[in-house]
């Protein structure tokens, strides 16, 4: 048993060995056969099958097929009927965009409404569908539909942290069967992400140097001199690694090649490769170990205008990525 030290928060991961060899890990996690038995008991009616939105009203909804090579124009306000991929206001948002910031003091407390977005992400219409059972073209569909929709509420100038995230599985925390991201736009960044911006920055200031360069970087030499490393796959622009210091024996992270600290700014024509990477690593984690619970997120930078306005990482281009 030691302990590794993660270089993002400081904070120390226990690492043991034993207990993270591949038999013990598959057993751990006691594959199961069908996908339902991911959601014993689970809610119905489910709020995001077609049947149960009806008419309401959506903000986005389109057929992976019909998506224009340049991906989606951010003028454009496609609905398509039968959809795809569907956008729509969370049901019970964390975050509403009509609500005035209105920051005022309470004695000794700071205190502000929560103006901002929650919107949710539906990436298919079939109930249990997860993302190791969609073809790589939905996924890039998916990418594509997240990029033009962080891009659009980057427009408010109030909104200072985007934060995407999947849960699915009813031990992760998930409700129902359905592949939902949720999508939020908030007046702050969120503690997690706020820790690791202030270790990214940190290493920057020590080493003059980006710590995410430097930690796949790192693995790549372990892997191409034969020591044990954490490179899954590797391709022309990503890379998927499990770190060195990761958190438990599953977390997994992608990576662009090139430095981009904004999901907003990888372009279009790269989320095809993004999508196969991503497909990949689930389909072959899911034929190992069966069905599966997961929380996939998209760690982001804040809206850099938002931040500099406010004096905060002046060095933010260079000390961070977006990963996944």
């Amino acid at each position: 048993m030691e302990y590794r030290r993660n270089l993002l928060t400081r904070e120390w991961v226990v690492y043991g060995p034993e207990i993270i060899e591949p038999e013990s890990l598959i057993a751990q996690a006691q594959p199961r056969q069908e996908t339902a038995d991911l959601f014993p008991g689970e809610e119905t009616p489910c709020p995001y099958c077609p049947e149960s939105l009806g008419e309401s009203p959506d903000i986005l909804s389109i057929q992976c097929n019909g998506l224009p090579p340049g991906g989606i124009p951010q003028d454009a306000v496609p609905h398509t009927d039968p959809w795809d991929i569907k956008v729509i206001a969370a049901l019970r948002p964390v975050f509403r965009i009509e609500t005035p910031l209105n920051r005022h003091p309470r004695r000794l407390h700071d205190v502000m409404e929560a103006p901002g977005a929650h919107e949710k992400i539906i990436l298919t219409s079939v109930h249990g569908q997860a993302i190791w059972d969609m073809t790589a073209r939905r996924l890039e569909a998916g990418l594509q539909v997240l990029r033009h929709r962080m891009i659009n509420l980057y427009r408010d100038p109030r909104l200072g942290h985007q934060y995407a995230y999947m849960v699915f599985g009813h031990t992760a925390g998930g409700l129902y069967g359905h592949s939902v991201l949720n999508l939020t736009a908030s007046p702050f960044v969120v503690p997690v992400v706020r820790r690791e911006l202030d270790g990214a920055y940190q290493w920057y200031h020590m080493k003059d140097r980006c710590l995410f360069s430097d930690l796949y970087e790192e693995e790549i030499v372990k892997r191409d001199t034969g020591k044990p490393h954490g490179v899954l796959l590797e391709t022309s622009n990503f890379i998927a690694l499990i770190p060195y210091f990761s958190g438990h024996p599953l977390e997994i992270w992608i990576l662009p090649m090139d430095h981009l600290g904004d999901f907003t700014d990888t372009p279009v024509d790269r989320l095809p490769e993004l999508a196969r990477l991503l497909a990949r690593i689930m389909k072959t984690l899911k034929n190992t170990l069966g069905p599966f619970p997961y929380v996939l997120s998209l760690m982001n930078q804040p809206n850099a205008a938002w931040g500099a306005g406010r004096g905060y990482w002046k060095t933010l281009d260079r000390d961070w990525m977006w990963r996944i």
